[in-house]
Order: structure tokens, then sequence, then C-alpha cells
């Protein structure tokens, strides 16, 4: 209800305006030489696909990032085993009325998007890491290359995305001795097996997936291949969040006050 209600109720900002008016042009025939590049090849993409089925409004502009949030909130269902299950409810609480989380779940740019298919990326790793059923290692690598494909092209904050994978290989990938200890301390769940990641992720097969889902997502089905052009702006827009570029000039402690707080 926080996410989806009342998503009309206010039309979009100047900063939402310039994420949709790419998508906005091509749906209707337009041509505007000043129109504003997207930084975002997915939800370029997206809005390309949303805008010619459903039509432009500022509920549709706003849908993908609203159902995103929901979807963070519902992915801390598969963290049980490792943060237990008390943690994991008040941890889902907080995701659920966090103000900034809220906000962005109504805001019509990409940063919802980016923190969702992170989180995804991050679960499907894990569920390889110790999933016990065999059965179910070929969906969860499937639903770990895609994500990590989309989360690729999804945006400026995908970009700061790469040092939580860092971090996560070095805690969990080259520590497995320290999961297995975690997931036995973890209250009211019994531990689960390790598996042999690195194995699953060496294969060829996943990584042709993770490339042909981040070129068909920044195309949108290789539709508008002008997308892809939006894979360097997004990194142009996230130096200057990080450097101050193009702004107003920063302090010599900005980056090292940004990078503590990312």
């Amino acid at each position: 209800g926080l996410r989806l209600g009342w998503l009309s109720k206010q039309p979009l900002t100047a900063a939402e305006a310039s994420h949709t008016w790419g998508a906005w042009l091509v749906t209707t025939g337009s041509v505007a030489t000043s129109a504003p590049a997207p930084d975002s090849p997915l939800l370029y993409s997206l809005y390309t696909l949303l805008f010619w089925l459903f039509g432009a409004t500022d509920a549709t502009a706003r849908a993908v990032p609203a159902l995103c949030g929901v979807g963070l909130i519902g992915l801390l269902w598969y963290w049980r085993p490792w943060l237990g299950r008390t943690t994991a409810l008040f941890a889902a609480l907080l995701l659920a009325i966090d103000p900034w989380l809220v906000a962005y779940s109504r805001l019509a740019d990409s940063t919802m998007l980016t923190i969702f298919l992170a989180l995804l990326t991050l679960t499907g790793l894990w569920q390889l890491a110790t999933v016990a059923e065999t059965a179910n290692i070929p969906t969860w690598r499937t639903t770990t290359a895609i994500s990590f494909g989309l989360l690729l092209i999804s945006g400026p904050q995908a970009w700061s995305y790469w040092v939580v994978l860092a971090l996560f290989y070095w805690l969990v990938l080259a520590n497995p001795a320290a999961v297995d200890a975690s997931i036995a301390f973890a209250e009211d769940e019994s531990p689960t097996p390790w598996a042999t990641l690195r194995t699953q992720l060496s294969a060829p097969t996943i990584w042709i997936l993770v490339a042909a889902t981040a070129i068909l997502g920044a195309t949108c089905w290789l539709a508008r291949p002008e997308g892809l052009g939006a894979l360097s702006t997004s990194l142009s827009v996230w130096l200057s969040q990080i450097t101050g570029t193009g702004t107003a000039a920063y302090s010599l402690g900005w980056l090292r006050w940004r990078l503590l707080l990312e």
C-alpha cells in the first residue's frame, strides 16, 4: 500500500520526466533534439515497452520502481537460513517502512530497480552456495545470471554495487567455513550444506546468458539499439555523483565521506 497507492496523485517531477522523456518520444514517434540521454538502458527499454502497451501516464512511469520496492521486501524470505527468522522478519519490516526506500519505490528513476536487482543477484549467489536440493540449482543459476545481466544495465547506481559483490565474494566465497558457522548459529533454522559455487559460476553458459540478457535488456529485445549508448551515460552520471564533476565544487574530503557512506 505504501508503494502502490496513489502513484499518479502527483505529476512527475522534472527529474522523473527526464528519465521517461526519451521513451515517450520513441513511443509517440516524436523527435526532440534537446531530449536528455537516458542513463539507464534497462529503464529506457522498460518504459518504451510499457508506454507502448499501456500508455504514458504518471502511474505507468512509477510502476516499475514500485513493484521492485515490493519485491525487495519479499527477497528477505530466502535469507532466513543465514539471518534467522526473527532477524529476517525485523529486516523486512524495516525495508517496508523505511522512508528512503518508500520514496525511491515511488520515484520514476532507476535507483530502486538497481537495488532490487542487486539484492536478487546476491540472493541467487547465496542460494547457489547453500541450496540443499540439487533440482533447484539450475533455476537459481539461471535466475542469478539474468539478474546480474540486468543489474549491469540498470543505471548509475549499479556501478556502486560492484563493491558489494566484491565484499560478498570475500565474505562468503573465500570463507565457506565462516558461512557454515553462521548458519549453524542462526536461530530456529537447521544448517544447510555448502555447495561448490565456483563450479556453478565457471560454466560458460552462465556468462553467455549474462551477456545475452544485458544486450537484449538494453536494446528492448534488439528493437532500440540506441539503448546501448545509455551504458556509458550511466557511468558518467555515477562518476559525477562520486566526484562532484559537473556540479558545484565539492570539498577535498567529499570523496572520502561519500565512499564511507556507500
